[in-house]
């Protein structure tokens, strides 16, 4: 792979002294510049490794990494000036207000925002003088990105940015990381939450057991890869729904409930939806829709294993 991107991983491998097995093996893709790419998978799959090694953190075993044309473990003085990390967990000072906590980072370095703009742009304004121990849990994430953001970096690294927060904590996060990238950032995360995925990527790198096994937009890979689809249709009263039964031979899993006027309202998810598209009309079926199963569903076309075997923190149960 050429240096063609702001992040260049080529044929990456990372074996920690304490294990015989790589954490992460064979890993080649880019990052281009103004790009949010998000590391998906579940936990122990290796995003972790792979964030700390382009930020500088750790060295690779073997193969070669290059963030912002640099070394990001020899070079570390432009590595310090030009990318902000947000690990997975990290802390604040108790009994310090947000605004006193971002105008200290501030002073750290030679460029940057004010410090009331960028809490503004994050909605803190209203809490800045809150001590840290008094904000919630989304607004302490916010504070977080806060820091990162005010230096005004080249590079924004953040590790599982959302865990533990609610969906409207979420929200904010996510309107936060656009906002970075519209301020001329280039955004990396991880995660194992398939619906930030798919809202914040302009690129999906989706890992398995320490591999890349997919690296392109969330729509096309959707496109080219889900395994699996979910089709609602409705049938006229006066068909039997028993009729349906032969869908099984496409592989179709099928649920039906009938509503006031005897309409049935069917849900198949199937691997064949041509075939069950075509019987379905066969039963003058009506109101047919086919959806896709979302990065769920390429997930388990490439990896042979269903997400919902990962339970909400991404591991495996």
């Amino acid at each position: 792979m050429t240096d063609s991107g702001v992040i260049c991983l080529d044929s990456v491998s990372k074996t920690y002294p304490s294990s015989s097995e790589p954490a992460v093996s064979g890993l080649s893709f880019s990052v281009q510049a103004n790009e949010i790419v998000c590391i998906l998978g579940p936990n122990g799959s290796g995003k972790t490794t792979t964030i700390e090694m382009i930020s500088g953190l750790l060295s690779p075993s073997s193969g070669r990494v290059t963030t912002l044309g640099v070394d990001p473990v020899k070079d570390r003085d432009t590595i310090r000036a030009n990318v902000a990390v947000q690990p997975q967990h990290a802390s604040l000072f108790e009994n310090q207000t947000a605004l006193e906590i971002v105008t200290f980072w501030r002073s750290l370095y030679s460029k940057g925002y004010d410090p009331t703009d960028v809490l503004g742009q994050l909605g803190l304004l209203e809490c800045r003088n809150v001590r840290v121990s008094n904000l919630s849990g989304g607004q302490r994430q916010r504070v977080l990105l806060a820091l990162a953001l005010v230096s005004k970096p080249s590079m924004l690294i953040l590790d599982e940015p959302s865990t533990g927060l609610d969906l409207n904590a979420k929200h904010e996060l996510w309107n936060a990381i656009r906002l970075a990238r519209e301020n001329g950032a280039t955004v990396l995360l991880s995660t194992h939450d398939m619906e930030e995925a798919e809202a914040l990527n302009d690129k999906v790198a989706l890992f398995s057991k320490g591999r890349l096994v997919a690296f392109d937009s969330s729509t096309t890979l959707i496109s080219n890869h889900s395994a699996t689809r979910v089709i609602t249709a409705k049938l006229p009263n006066n068909i039997d729904p028993s009729q349906l039964s032969h869908l099984n031979n496409y592989g179709a899993d099928v649920s039906c409930e009938i509503d006031s006027d005897g309409v049935a309202n069917l849900k198949i998810k199937t691997s064949d939806s041509d075939s069950c598209f075509k019987a379905l009309s066969n039963l003058h079926a009506f109101d047919i829709r086919i959806n896709d199963t979302g990065l769920s569903g390429v997930f388990q076309k490439l990896t042979g294993s269903e997400w919902s075997n990962f339970d909400g923190d991404g591991i495996e149960s």
